[in-house]
């Protein structure tokens, strides 16, 4: 949700931004938001955004760790540099590969995030109102079985769950309707090979899987980061060009 809203507030100018999933994995329970590979919600990763903020991926790709890998004697009080951004390289003459901490990666933080609440309308609505508005939000959902190993593709339709049984949070990145019947276009986690290329089709205006009358929320990312180093680069780019103008 937060790339996908990134790109809407870079009006799709320059590279996209995968946010590292491991520097969140590996950081956010030194401070408090989440349990690594133990779990957590988006809650804990908007604090963690609002306060530090995280590179993208190519400063740590996913690797399935967490901050335990960094804290085996139990004393680290805050994630380490070398848990936020590394750069490796390997050296001469056996190429042992070697690896430091990035000391200024560019870091993209939240301005704000909110729970997105129920309007004169309806959740419904609210949701709807808000994905049109400023972009994708995301929501908890329950995952039955079923569903989870079932769903190949088309509109799931309305299944009932308990509200104990959410266990799960998807990006909802807009809605439709087929034959009749609403639905709702959500992206899921699990990788392109599940469902339509890892996204999945729900029925709307039923309450299924909890994801009309459950918690869904939404943030303002920004890239103040980003923006300050190409406005140094361009600077740069325009002193090399006057200096090569001299020259000749």
């Amino acid at each position: 949700m937060i790339q996908d809203r990134l790109k809407i507030a870079k009006a799709g100018r320059g590279p996209d931004v995968l946010l590292s999933r491991q520097t969140m994995l590996n950081c956010g329970a030194f401070e408090g938001n989440g349990a690594g590979c133990d779990g957590g919600d988006p809650i804990d990763v908007f604090k963690y955004m609002v306060k530090f903020g995280l590179p993208d991926n190519t400063c740590l790709s996913y690797s399935a760790t967490d901050h335990t890998r960094f804290n085996k004697t139990g004393d680290v009080k805050h994630c380490p540099p070398l848990a936020i951004c590394e750069n490796c390289m390997p050296l001469p003459p056996n190429g042992t590969e070697t690896c430091w901490a990035v000391k200024t990666p560019i870091l993209y933080k939240l301005n704000s995030w909110h729970k997105i609440q129920n309007g004169s309308h309806g959740q419904e609505v609210a949701m709807m109102n808000e994905i049109y508005q400023k972009g994708p939000i995301v929501c908890s959902i329950s995952t039955p079985e079923d569903f989870t190993y079932g769903y190949r593709a088309g509109i799931w339709p309305d299944e009932k769950t308990k509200f104990d049984d959410i266990d799960h949070n998807v990006e909802v990145v807009g809605w439709g309707e087929e034959d009749g019947t609403p639905f709702w276009v959500i992206r899921n986690s699990w990788g392109s090979f599940w469902g339509e290329l890892g996204f999945f089709r729900l029925q709307r205006s039923v309450n299924s899987f909890w994801l009309e009358n459950g918690d869904c929320w939404a943030a303002e990312p920004e890239f103040k980061m980003e923006q300050a180093c190409g406005e140094l680069q361009n600077k740069t780019n325009m002193e090399l060009r006057k200096k090569t103008y001299k020259r000749r």
